[in-house]
């Protein structure tokens, strides 16, 4: 037997919803902040899901189901009035192309008013050039690579969707030289002119080098974002198993790297610099 919900209004729909969150919640025994620790948001955005106010992501509601251990023929029904109330994404390209445990992340950075992101062995995904992008998915053997660089593609938009946002990206003199030295001259210029036109089109994008000669050794990769008001900022960081997410009082520790990175890094002017007598010496060698 499958159960429906009524055509309903959107905003009764969340009425509906919010009334069974705060049911499931009073029932567990846990006040609204406890319940945003829980599930990596504040006091206040609790309050306007139980009362109607706001809709929630998929994801959220996938975690409050989980903390408040909601029983499934619940948990249906929320997810029923939450897919009705929430307004859909083109996701397909997403689902097909990015790793389920990489959904969540993808859908906070929209929304992250801020982000810092620290990488000693690579280019990140926000600032890869298409070239650079199909040479990496051919390399890895990948068999779906239209969708890959289609997806990736589609998350650099936050630039131009947000350019009220701030993204600081902090890339160590040896991801440079791994990118320079190991790959094809023209995909290395293709990559080099990407990221020098990022630097020029979005003032919201700050893009600097960690040198060698800063520091004999630096922090694993990691991400900060950080949100308004209604969401936790967190940080997180990536492996061959999936995803590591710090938030609360932990978060601390990565201010403290994300600050001792920045003083080690070159200005922003120079790493321009950096960056185009790379392009030039690979053009010299194009050009041969």
């Amino acid at each position: 037997m499958t159960s429906s919900v009524p055509v309903i209004s959107v905003a009764t729909q969340r009425k509906s919803l919010g009334i069974l969150v705060r049911q499931a919640r009073t029932r567990y025994d846990i006040t609204q902040a406890a319940l945003g620790a829980l599930i990596g948001c504040k006091q206040s955005k609790v309050n306007k899901i139980e009362t109607g106010k706001c809709g929630t992501k998929s994801a959220d509601l996938d975690n409050i189901v989980v903390a408040l251990a909601i029983d499934p023929a619940t948990a249906a029904q929320m997810r029923a009035l939450n897919v009705r109330s929430t307004p859909a994404r083109a996701r397909s390209e997403e689902r097909a192309a990015t790793p389920s445990w990489f959904f969540a992340v993808i859908e906070r950075e929209r929304d992250a008013t801020e982000m810092f992101s620290w990488t000693g062995e690579r280019i990140p995904g926000l600032l890869q050039s298409e070239y650079y992008m199909l040479t990496q998915f051919h390399a890895s053997g990948a068999s779906n690579v239209t969708a890959l660089v289609s997806q990736r593609s589609a998350r650099q938009r936050i630039f131009a969707n947000n350019p009220a946002g701030h993204y600081e990206f902090l890339l160590s003199e040896g991801a440079v030289d791994r990118m320079v030295r190991s790959l094809k001259p023209a995909t290395a210029l293709d990559q080099l002119d990407h990221i020098l036109n990022l630097m020029k089109r979005y003032p919201c994008i700050s893009i600097r080098v960690v040198p060698y000669s800063a520091a004999p050794y630096v922090d694993p990769d990691f991400t900060i974002l950080r949100f308004a008001e209604d969401t936790l900022d967190f940080a997180y960081t990536e492996s061959v198993t999936g995803l590591t997410t710090t938030a609360g009082a932990e978060l601390h520790k990565y201010d403290e790297a994300q600050d001792a990175l920045r003083y080690l890094a070159l200005p922003v002017d120079a790493t321009a610099d950096l960056f185009t007598e790379h392009a030039r010496r690979l053009g010299g060698i194009l050009s041969l």
